[in-house]
């Protein structure tokens, strides 16, 4: 091309195509990305599963309780403590017995109950605490 005179080279650079209906500006910064998505859900699963670990020491006491109870057992039926770090067994004639006639009951904090009754009717409870 030649402008007053002088002779002068174009090039053609070749630009990335672009939507036309990218949003650009604060909407676009705005958006999650999907890093934070998917740290938002792992804190939540965690979350679910702490809540879930701690029902579960009620599930696991009470299964405890029904094991005592319908084998007549007056001690330590073993195995899983959940997430619990002491167990208590107790039995008596009323529920409100059983429980607290178990070990380290009134001296640590519960997190899973578990109460059943016999078919002799004695109650059988097992405590786990913390």
């Amino acid at each position: 091309m030649v402008l007053g005179g002088k002779h002068e080279e174009i090039t053609l650079v070749a630009v990335p195509e672009t939507r036309h209906n990218e949003k650009k500006g604060i909407a676009s910064m705005l958006r999650p990305s999907r890093t934070l998505i998917a740290f938002i859900v792992l804190v939540l699963l965690i979350v679910w599963c702490s809540l879930e670990l701690s029902a579960c020491d009620t599930c696991v006491a009470q299964q405890k309780a029904e094991i005592a109870a319908s084998r007549n057992l007056r001690r330590h039926v073993g195995g899983s403590m959940g997430t619990a770090k002491f167990e208590g067994v107790g039995w008596g004639p009323t529920e409100r017995s059983a429980v607290t006639n178990c070990c380290y009951w009134g001296r640590r904090q519960p997190t899973g109950i578990g109460v059943a009754r016999s078919r002799r009717g004695q109650y059988y409870a097992c405590v786990l605490y913390r």
